[in-house]
């Protein structure tokens, strides 16, 4: 390293290290390509010791504190701070551990712990302009087979989860042959759902939904069909969105409705399956799921389960899109909601759902995904709710202090 090489990386370090009491040094430092404007962008960790009274301490930082610096090259532009960890164990068990990577104008950021319950996370940030791209999430047990996963991709404002629970005898003993003991594993096509994203609050006037809403459609491409076979992507579509913690907008497009037959279950209408408790530790336990079915003209019929508690349903043709608005008089739990299309008043010709939903089964409803928390994930364009773009990266590090 030449001299002049060496004083710069010494005032760097000085400059990050600036206001610690503690021994502080870059320990590690990635080339990060550049940001749209071509400038070089350089990631700095900063290693911070713990204090020597706290070394010894079981719940000290591992193997200190952690600074992610945020660098411009060759730019007047100061280092800014991307966020600090201090891996503490994150839980019980004390198996925590932070993974950091980084890619041209990207760092990708892993953590997991726990205690008998683990977890695990990971994020994917633009650095500049620093916004997150995607984020997953994984809850598994180390003693039994249950896991859950998430996963939620910003460019393009959908998501997906999968579950697994064990399955049991009648008295909730776990049947051996299932009781297989891992991370978060393969979801079978029961245990997967679209996650439905979920705002603070509707906008105050008219929309129909685009973007900002779940997607589902006939070929099973986005979402699932899970009565008759794939067909035509267009030959009928839903999209969904929830706010708040009962609301729901429900937009059906179709290449022909059918509002009325000699049965109500041969005429298009929509189901909507809730849970009927909370779900246990064994899936076949679960207790079974309400249903409700929602026909063309907004009239409401109770059909499996009980009485689905809802406070509110009104429903419009606007444009040729069907478009539908509950209010439950509650948080519904995990929910399905599911299409029935007929296009001759006969059969039920398909069946497009928000998640792998079997008939009757509580361990096969979907989740919704809450993407608002500060507020701004979707505004109206052109009378349509789209999606606003990518969130600021203080969505999951609210210690950055990149504006």
């Amino acid at each position: 390293m030449s001299l002049v090489a060496f004083l710069a990386a010494a005032t760097l370090e000085a400059t990050l290290c600036a206001g610690q009491t503690e021994p502080c040094r870059i320990v590690e430092s990635w080339d990060a390509g550049t940001n749209g404007a071509g400038t070089r962008l350089r990631i700095h960790e900063v290693l911070i010791d713990n204090p020597v009274e706290e070394q010894e301490n079981y719940f000290a930082c591992r193997p200190g504190a952690r600074a992610f610096w945020l660098e411009w090259v060759d730019t007047q532009k100061p280092p800014v701070l991307l966020m600090q960890l201090c891996n503490d164990g994150y839980g019980a068990s004390g198996v925590g551990e932070d993974t950091i990577t980084v890619n041209p104008n990207e760092l990708i950021w892993g953590q997991m712990g726990g205690s008998a319950w683990r977890w695990d996370m990971t994020y994917t940030l633009e650095l500049d302009p620093f916004r997150v791209r995607s984020e997953r999430s994984c809850g598994w047990h180390a003693l039994s087979p249950e896991w859950s996963s998430r996963q939620w991709n910003w460019e393009t404002f959908s998501g997906s989860g999968a579950h697994h629970n064990m399955a049991c005898t009648p008295e909730g003993e776990p049947l051996d042959d299932d009781f297989t003991i891992g991370d978060c594993g393969e979801a079978s096509d029961a245990g997967s759902y679209v996650l439905v994203p979920r705002l603070a609050a509707f906008p105050e006037s008219d929309f129909t939904l685009g973007s900002c809403a779940a997607l589902i459609d006939s070929a099973g491409a986005n979402g699932y069909v899970v009565h008759g076979s794939p067909g035509d992507a267009g030959d009928a579509t839903m999209r969904v969105v929830q706010a708040g913690e009962s609301s729901f907008v429900i937009d059906v497009s179709d290449d022909k409705f059918v509002d009325s037959a000699s049965s109500w279950v041969t005429a298009d209408h929509l189901e909507v399956w809730l849970t009927g408790g909370a779900s246990g530790m064994c899936a076949n336990n679960d207790p079974p799921p309400l249903q409700f079915a929602i026909l063309r003209d907004g009239s409401i019929l109770q059909a499996h389960g009980g009485t689905a508690p809802l406070h509110d349903v009104t429903a419009i043709n606007r444009d040729g899109v069907w478009h539908v608005r509950l209010t439950f008089a509650g948080p519904p739990g995990y929910f399905t909601i599911v299409y029935s299309d007929s296009d001759d008043a006969r059969t039920q010709e398909r069946l497009i759902a928000t998640s792998a939903f079997r008939y009757g089964k509580a361990e096969t409803l979907g989740d919704s995904y809450y993407v608002d928390a500060a507020g701004g994930a979707c505004e109206i364009r052109d009378g349509r709710l789209e999606a606003a773009g990518l969130p600021d990266g203080a969505r999951v590090v609210p210690s950055a202090n990149v504006r």
